[in-house]
């Protein structure tokens, strides 16, 4: 009998999961964490792709995110291991290429949130989800211990949560031209639906968004979805303080991308 690979990976996590993740070096983790926010195809992939390879940081690979039951447990095989890091500029729909290269562990967030898909939930996690999802990521930065990099969009609907929950939080909001922003995103969703996906797909998208513009031409939609994406992360990090001092790491910054 051939089993898939995802039936392996579920195999593999439910071995795992109840193995200590307490693997850290240090009993508490008070690093920074940055999370690094932006509409899809914005250059958020890309940015994390840089950082993760020329950063003194600790950053999930696509190796850590095969043990997302344990993450802890393949933060430590991973620094075990001692892999290479190798910068590849390359991804397909946010995936990238090699065991170093950095992964967005969306069944980590889907999982610690109790989420079922990308865009805004219509029931928001409890404060004890958050509270443990926070703890859990203190758990794999102690692994590290170095500060951490995350990149993904399921996180968008929690900024204040996740900041109160994490007071060490940075926060990036990369800005792409609107223009170049909205052709990009218009072609991957029209190249996805010649793939065999729905051409209704709508990755990281507010609820209200949804609802009001969920009938509009694509185009429409899709500048709607960056637009309101992209004032919604603004208006969460606003109420941030952004700092200048070299020897601290700012807490909220945009990058504006050409």
């Amino acid at each position: 009998m051939r089993y898939s690979d995802d039936e392996i990976l579920c195999a593999l996590n439910d071995a795992v999961a109840g193995v200590p993740s307490d693997l850290g070096g240090t009993d508490t983790f008070d690093k920074p964490v940055m999370f690094i926010c932006g509409a899809p195809r914005s250059g958020t992939t890309l940015l994390y792709q840089l950082l993760a390879y020329v950063g003194e940081v600790g950053y999930v690979n696509n190796l850590v995110a095969r043990f997302y039951a344990n993450p802890p447990l393949g933060a430590w095989l991973s620094e075990q291991a001692q892999i290479d890091r190798v910068f590849l500029p390359k991804s397909v729909y946010g995936r990238t290429f090699g065991a170093s290269a950095p992964h967005e562990f969306g069944r980590f967030w889907l999982d610690a949130f109790g989420l079922d898909a990308i865009g805004e939930p219509d029931v928001a996690p409890s404060q004890a989800q958050i509270v443990e999802g926070a703890a859990r990521i203190a758990a794999l930065g102690a692994v590290f211990d170095r500060p951490m990099v995350f990149k993904s969009f399921d996180y968008l609907w929690f900024i204040d949560e996740l900041a109160a929950a994490l007071p060490a939080t940075k926060w990036i909001h990369i800005v792409r031209e609107r223009e170049s922003n909205i052709r990009s995103l218009t072609t991957l969703y029209e190249t996805r639906a010649t793939d065999g996906h729905a051409p209704d797909w709508t990755s990281a998208t507010l609820r209200s968004t949804r609802e009001r513009h969920g009938d509009a031409p694509l185009a429409h939609r899709v500048a709607a979805q960056i637009d309101d994406l992209n004032v919604h992360i603004a208006a969460r990090l606003a109420v941030r303080p952004a700092t200048t001092s070299p020897s601290t790491w700012p807490t909220s910054r945009v990058i504006r991308k050409p």
